[in-house]
């Protein structure tokens, strides 16, 4: 799905068949034609919706919220929202987050 007032594209369904053998493909179309044989792996991804209005201007502490309740990985908050979270403390780095979120603004990998 699409975001919208600047939020981030959600990410798309993927299928995974023959996940983790030599044999391993990628779907990309439904109705792909290939039969299932017994010890096959099949794995499906459900892409999410896309976001709403800039992540970089969330607030760290929602951000920091959204780590805790386990909706958001530590490295997701950094690298999708900007925000520096102490992995020890649970607390956000500030000063991190301001100078990150200048960098990531301007186009410049953290």
């Amino acid at each position: 799905m699409r975001g919208i007032a600047g939020g981030k594209d959600g990410p798309p369904n993927k299928t995974v068949l023959k996940e983790g053998s030599k044999d391993e493909v990628v779907i990309e179309t439904a109705g792909y034609g290939i039969p299932l044989v017994e010890g096959d792996v099949l794995m499906v991804e459900f892409g999410g919706g896309g976001g709403w209005g800039d992540p970089m201007n969330r607030d760290p502490n929602m951000v920091l919220q959204d780590v805790l309740d386990e909706y958001v990985s530590i490295e997701s908050a950094m690298m999708d929202y900007g925000v520096v979270i102490d992995k020890v403390s649970n607390s956000i780095d500030l000063k991190a987050t301001d100078e990150l979120r200048k960098k990531l603004r301007l186009g410049k990998s953290y």
